[in-house]
C-alpha cells in the first residue's frame, strides 16, 4: 500500500524533517523511492525491498561508508543518521533510510564515450571492492550461473501459469517461451566458473543507476545487491554489457559498445580471456531470471513492470544463445 501523508510525517520526523514536499520516483522495480524537498535541500527516502533484512542493509551501509573513506571519487548514496543516530528507521515493520539527493541526469541510452567513462569508473570501483576485507553476507555460490535456482524459478512460474483457469495473452505466451528458455538454461555448461573469486558487488550498474552532469559521470546509486549477493567481477561486467550495450530500440548486444567497454576497462584493470568467455552464459542466465521475475510481477505487482519486458527478455536470451561464440570472438 502507498504511504499516506501522516506516515511520511512519522517517518521523516525521525530525521527532524517537518516542512517538506515529496514525490515518488517511478524508476526502480524492487524498492520504493521518494524525493523529499526541504528548505535545507533535497533528499531521497528509500523503502527497503521485502527481499532484504537488517543485517544485509547494515552491510550495504558499511560498504558505502568504506567506498567514501577510500576516496571513491564518484558520488554515492551514503545514509544520513536519524535523530536517534541510526542509519535506518522501522515503520510498520518496513525499513526506511535517507540520503542526500545526487544532482545530475540519468541517461537511458549511453553513447560510446559514456560507455568508456563507465568502464573507467567500474575498474576503480572493482579495485576497491577486491581490497575490502569483509567478503559479504553470503559466500560463493555452489550453483554456477544460478543455473539450478533459475530452473526452479522457471518451473515455479510455469506451474503458476498452467494452473490459471482464465489465461490472458501473456500467460499463453509465457508457457510457450519458458519451455524454450528452460532448455537453453539446461544446456549452459558451468566449466570452471565456480573457481573465480566472488565479492559483494553492485551487480546492477546500468543507465538507470548512473548520474551524469553534462559529459561527466558523477555518481552511482542503488547498491541494494551489495548486502545480499556475492558474485564475480565478470558478472558485474556482463550485467553492464547486457543492459547498457544494447542496440538502440532492439534486443541485440551492440558489439561495438561492448568491445569499447572491455578495451577501456583493460587499460586500468586486467580481465582474463578465460573470464570473457563466461559473458554470454551470464547474460543468458540473467535474462531468463528476469523473464521469470517479470512474469511474477505481472501476477503480483503489475504497475511495476511493462508487459513488453517479457518478450524482450525472451528474444534477447535466444539471440545471445544463438550468437554466443561470435560474441566471445568479438570481445576477446
Amino acid at each position: 500500500m502507498p504511504l499516506n501523508k501522516s506516515e511520511f510525517d512519522a517517518i521523516l520526523y525521525k530525521w527532524s524533517i517537518t516542512n517538506y514536499k515529496y514525490r515518488a520516483l517511478k524508476a526502480g522495480v524492487v524498492n520504493n523511492n521518494w524525493i523529499i524537498e526541504t528548505g535545507k535541500g533535497r533528499f531521497v527516502l528509500r523503502e527497503v525491498s521485502r527481499f532484504k533484512d537488517k543485517k544485509s542493509l547494515e552491510f550495504e551501509f558499511d560498504y558505502l561508508n568504506y567506498l567514501k573513506s577510500r576516496g571513491f571519487k564518484y558520488k554515492i548514496p551514503v545514509p544520513i543518521l536519524s535523530t536517534q543516530k541510526t542509519e535506518f528507521v522501522v515503520h510498520n515493520k518496513k525499513l526506511f533510510w535517507l540520503y542526500g539527493y545526487i544532482n545530475g541526469q540519468i541517461r537511458k541510452e549511453l553513447s560510446l564515450q559514456d560507455v568508456k567513462a563507465v568502464a573507467k569508473m567500474m575498474s576503480e570501483y572493482h579495485e576497491l571492492s577486491v581490497k575490502k576485507k569483509s567478503r559479504g553476507i553470503r559466500k560463493s555460490t555452489t550453483d554456477p550461473f544460478f543455473k539450478k535456482a533459475i530452473l526452479n524459478f522457471s518451473l515455479e512460474m510455469e506451474t503458476v501459469a498452467a494452473r490459471k483457469k482464465e489465461k490472458n495473452k501473456e500467460d499463453d505466451a509465457f508457457l510457450k517461451m519458458i519451455k524454450v528458455l528452460m532448455q537453453i538454461q539446461k544446456n549452459i555448461k558451468a566449466d570452471n566458473y565456480s573457481d573465480l573469486r566472488t565479492y559483494p558487488l553492485h551487480a546492477d550498474i546500468k543507465g538507470d543507476n548512473l548520474i551524469w552532469n553534462r559529459k561527466n559521470l558523477v555518481g552511482i546509486i542503488d547498491f541494494d545487491n551489495v548486502g545480499r549477493l556475492n558474485d564475480t567481477i565478470i558478472k558485474d561486467i556482463a550485467n553492464f554489457i547486457q543492459f547498457s550495450c544494447r542496440e538502440k530500440a532492439g534486443y541485440k548486444i551492440d558489439l561495438q559498445k561492448a568491445k569499447s567497454f572491455i578495451n577501456t576497462y583493460r587499460k586500468y584493470r586486467e580481465i582474463k580471456s578465460s573470464e570473457i568467455k563466461f559473458i554470454p552464459n551470464l547474460i543468458i542466465s540473467h535474462y531468463i531470471d528476469f523473464f521469470n521475475y517479470t512474469y511474477w510481477l505481472l501476477q503480483n505487482n503489475p504497475q511495476k513492470i511493462k508487459k513488453d519486458n517479457l518478450y524482450d527478455c525472451f528474444k534477447s536470451a535466444v539471440w545471445v544463445s544463438d550468437n554466443s561464440d561470435a560474441i566471445i570472438a568479438h570481445l576477446l
